[in-house]
C-alpha cells in the first residue's frame, strides 16, 4: 500500500468516526458518499497548502488566519466595503449624468446608473 493509499484510508476512517461515530465499513452508501466528499475537500485543501507553501514563506496557520491582505483578514475586500464603494459610485454617476442624487432618480434613470457603475 503506497503512502497515498494509506493516507486516504486514514482519512476515510477519521471522517467516518468524526462525522458518524462508526467505522467506514459500518456506513450506509449515502454516508460513504459524504465521507468521500469530506476526503476530497481535505485532499484538495492539502494540495493547495502544499502548492502555496512552495511559493510562500507563510505558515498554514498564518494563511488561515488571514494575516496580511485587508484589515478584515484575507486578501480581498469585504462585501460591506464593496457595497459601500458601489453606492458611492452610483451617487457619483447620478450627479455627473443627471445632476441629481441617486435617491432622487426615477426607475429608468436608476437602471441606467446601475449598468454604468458596475
Amino acid at each position: 500500500m503506497s503512502s497515498d493509499d494509506a493516507h486516504k484510508a486514514e482519512l476515510k476512517e477519521r471522517f467516518a468516526e468524526e462525522k458518524f461515530d462508526k467505522s467506514y465499513e459500518e456506513l450506509s452508501t449515502k454516508e460513504k458518499r459524504q465521507v468521500a466528499g469530506y476526503m476530497g475537500a481535505e485532499i484538495k485543501k492539502e494540495k493547495a497548502e502544499a502548492e502555496e507553501g512552495a511559493h510562500s514563506p507563510r505558515s498554514p496557520r498564518a494563511r488561515r488566519s488571514g494575516s496580511g491582505g485587508s484589515p478584515h483578514g484575507g486578501a480581498h475586500a469585504s462585501a460591506d466595503e464593496l457595497r459601500a464603494h458601489l453606492g458611492e459610485r452610483k451617487e457619483e454617476v447620478a450627479l455627473e449624468k443627471y445632476h441629481k442624487h441617486y435617491e432622487d432618480l426615477d426607475t429608468h434613470e436608476k437602471r441606467s446608473i446601475r449598468r454604468a457603475s458596475s
